[in-house]
């Protein structure tokens, strides 16, 4: 019983939890935009899904990035690993990339391994819940930790976990993840202070203390979202500090401790940020950027107002969002309680705690909105803060401002147990009511009479600003109300009152996130159609190309194990950028294009898709090219073969050589299709020019991500030339020697073969 009493509110949690998650676990939906699948792209909406004859309605388009990236990813990575492989190489993309390297694929994340235990779909789905239960946990620990009330520690617990942020990233499956491990660092770093503080017998205890802390490091590195852990590692470091200083006597000791904590973390680590940096160096991210002065790229300071109502200026899922792109992007939403009592804790300044997330909350938002801080990065070209999205600091804001609303509700409770000794805290809550009550009423005051105080600021959209303010507008009165009234009842009724406060919290954050998040039936995961079937019947090596973006969309390919040459990653291959911006300027151009992330070559009248090995197009249009011939038809969407695409692996006569880039990509767009028989490369490499003979031949014999096993019969040293994407982890052996694997026509693979029959085992390492 007394356990039961203890950890009543933490049941309270899960249960709230679980009621969020019911489709999930009750109704057997997955939390995962599955619906924006069939519902947005062809050739799925070329067919009717349960009985949808007008198409499966799609509840947010907003957050496809899911299905697009992560699931596929990881699906991949999980994959390869059952086989007993780590996931290096992704050939289903960007004409091959890496994949481990990604770092979103998240392939070392320690809870992989309920995908090794349970079903793939159902080990995604429970990981997603989990994110919000063990951020929830171990916030709720950490406020206790801090001796908060267990009520004041839910509320904050619940604050967060269902905030505007968290649900906004929630799918994608790891910033939550990511969020939650931050959140048991900052625990494991006061255990480990306090215990010096409060000597106990037990040595044993701060040495576990200190192993959670490296474990919740690497676990949040792991967890697949670089940026989210930078900003995490920020807090994480300033909060090592702020406790460090607040330390009396000698801390040089914890602080060498934590030091080495720290070069533990490097090191075990090392075996992704090695890869990953590796990768960055050679990828186009650098130049893949929207500039700063973008419209978007910064919180606009406008947006402020969706932590009073997330919704006024409209909701991407009812299709009437009308502000700044995008949505997900800016909504720090807090619940209205939450925001209350964020702002009452300001009043308690001199505590420190309150003090040092005060200073969070301004320093990140600082960085979010477009100040000339925010912007400094970017002028001077900071490494990695310069090409990350500054609206993500609103991840340490909004964390920031959860904790705070915990200690302002801790306040509260001091109000309840003596009315007439706190009778000052009751006047400092009724002074934030009543500013909080002004600002609503210059808002509903602009969306009422919208043209006398900014013709241009809601326009004809002023109604879906007025009825986005009702609700927000009636959990502030209710509170306001409940309030007047709670301070006239007897203080046995207490936990009556705090209950009341609580199901207000949750029923704002609760119908926030119903709204925003999809649960959608597994079977919409990437199902088959008539054309998908046509190209899965033909098991030879070869590549696709879609002349749309809605036509099976970048990394859709994973799921059904195509190769394409289009891709959507925010790091993809500085020379394929290369590749593609001439191929669609359909001449050498080395002003290397900004793609945003999504790499989509459509421009079929070149020789360029025949070099890389593209055999079937889509398409909406009907196409009259003499290399293409009409083989299937679904819908709106037409499936052609090209009849001139070149093999996967094929020997050349010659190799021309050049000095550069540039000429490199001059004498490809010379020779066009003679790319068949001539490659061109930046080394020299020594092959006698000579016609190739029908006796010489090239046979794959085994082609898997990481490997690639090729038997050639020549009759000279030949070059053979693989169409896929050079990187130089590539490794090769010919004959068992090893040989180098060289760069050629820009972007493809080249090796040097001797005459006779030989075995070429290319391999790539980590």
């Amino acid at each position: 019983m007394t356990l039961f009493k203890n950890h009543f509110c933490l049941l309270v949690f899960f249960v709230i939890v679980v009621i969020f998650y019911y489709p999930f676990l009750f109704l057997g939906k997955m939390p995962i935009p599955a619906d924006t699948i069939v519902g947005m792209y062809h050739p799925f909406r070329d067919v009717v899904w349960d009985n949808y004859v007008s198409g499966v309605p799609f509840k947010n388009f907003l957050i496809t990035d899911p299905v697009r990236q992560q699931y596929l990813w990881k699906k991949l990575a999980v994959e390869e690993m059952k086989k007993g492989t780590l996931p290096l190489w992704n050939p289903y993309s960007f004409s091959g990339t890496p994949l481990l390297a990604n770092f979103q694929s998240s392939v070392f994340y320690p809870l992989n391994i309920l995908y090794f235990i349970l079903p793939f779909n159902l080990a995604w789905s429970l990981l997603i819940f989990m994110s919000t239960v063990l951020a929830g946990l171990f916030l709720y620990l950490y406020l206790r930790n801090l001796k908060l009330h267990p009520v004041s520690a839910l509320f904050g617990s619940l604050t967060f976990s269902f905030s505007g942020f968290s649900i906004a990233w929630l799918e994608w499956n790891t910033i939550l993840h990511v969020a939650a491990w931050t959140i048991l660092a900052l625990l494991s770093i006061d255990k480990i202070i306090f215990s010096y503080q409060r000597p106990t017998t037990n040595d044993q205890r701060p040495i576990l203390w200190y192993l959670i802390f490296l474990f919740s490091l690497v676990s949040a590195f792991f967890a697949g979202h670089l940026q989210i852990f930078f900003y995490g590692l920020l807090l994480i470091i300033a909060y090592l500090f702020f406790r460090l200083h607040s330390l009396k006597g000698d801390n040089i000791k914890i602080f060498l401790f934590f030091v080495f904590c720290f070069l533990l973390f490097v090191i075990t680590t090392s075996v992704q940020w090695l890869p990953t940096l590796k990768f960055i160096n050679l990828s186009n991210r650098q130049f893949d950027q929207t500039g700063y002065s973008q419209e978007g790229f910064f919180l606009p300071l406008l947006n402020l107002v969706q932590f009073l109502a997330p919704d006024f200026f409209g909701n991407p899922v009812t299709g009437n969002y009308f502000g700044v792109w995008n949505y997900a992007e800016f909504v720090g939403y807090l619940g209205i309680l939450g925001l209350i009592f964020t702002i009452f804790s300001l009043f308690f300044i001199r505590q420190n705690s309150i003090l040092f997330y005060l200073l969070v909350l301004l320093f990140s938002l600082s960085l979010a909105l477009p100040t000339p801080l925010a912007k400094l990065p970017y002028l001077i070209n900071l490494p990695f803060l310069s090409t990350s999205q500054p609206t993500r600091f609103l991840f340490l804001s909004v964390l920031s401002a959860a904790l705070l609303s915990s200690f302002g509700f801790d306040k509260i409770l001091l109000i309840y147990q003596n009315i007439n000794k706190n009778r000052p805290l009751f006047k400092k809550l009724f002074v934030v009511l009543n500013l909080l009550a002004a600002v609503y009423i210059v808002l509903w005051f602009i969306v009422l009479f919208p043209k006398i105080i900014y013709q241009d600021l809601l326009g004809v959209n002023s109604l879906v600003s007025l009825r986005n303010l009702i609700l927000p507008s009636i959990f502030l009165v209710s509170f306001y109300l409940l309030f007047i009234f709670s301070l006239r009842i007897k203080k046995k009724f207490l936990k009556i009152m705090l209950s009341v406060i609580l199901l207000l919290q949750v029923t704002d954050l609760l119908r926030f996130s119903w709204k925003f998040i999809p649960f959608t039936d597994s079977g919409w995961l990437y199902p088959s159609t008539k054309i998908l079937n046509t190209i899965a019947q033909d098991r030879d090596l070869f590549r696709i190309m879609a002349l749309d973006r809605r036509i099976l969309p970048p990394n859709f390919s994973i799921a059904y194990k195509f190769q394409d040459i289009s891709g959507y990653d925010p790091l993809y291959l500085k020379n394929y950028a290369g590749l593609v911006s001439s191929w669609e300027n359909s001449k050498p151009d080395f002003a290397l294009s900004s793609f945003n992330r999504i790499v989509t070559p459509q421009k079929i009248d070149s020789f360029m898709p025949d070099l890389l090995n593209v055999k079937y197009v889509l398409s909406f249009v009907s196409l009259n090219l003499p290399k293409l011939t009409l083989i299937s038809r679904e819908g709106e969407t037409y499936l052609y073969q090209n009849n001139r695409f070149f093999p996967r692996a094929f020997l050349v006569r010659e190799v021309i050589q050049v000095l550069n880039d540039r000429q490199e990509m001059e004498m490809m767009f010379s020779l066009e299709d003679n790319l068949k028989t001539v490659a061109v490369s930046q080394r020299n490499i020594p092959v006698e020019n000579r016609p190739i003979t029908p006796n010489e031949s090239v046979v794959i014999k085994d082609y898997q991500p990481n490997l690639l096993v090729i038997e050639t019969k020549t009759d000279i040293d030949r070059l053979l030339v693989v169409s896929d994407m050079y990187y130089p982890s590539w490794r090769a052996q010919v004959n068992g020697v090893n040989t180098p694997v060289f760069r050629v026509d820009y972007s493809l693979r080249g090796i040097l073969v001797p005459s006779g029959i030989s075995r070429i085992v290319m391999s790539i390492a980590l």
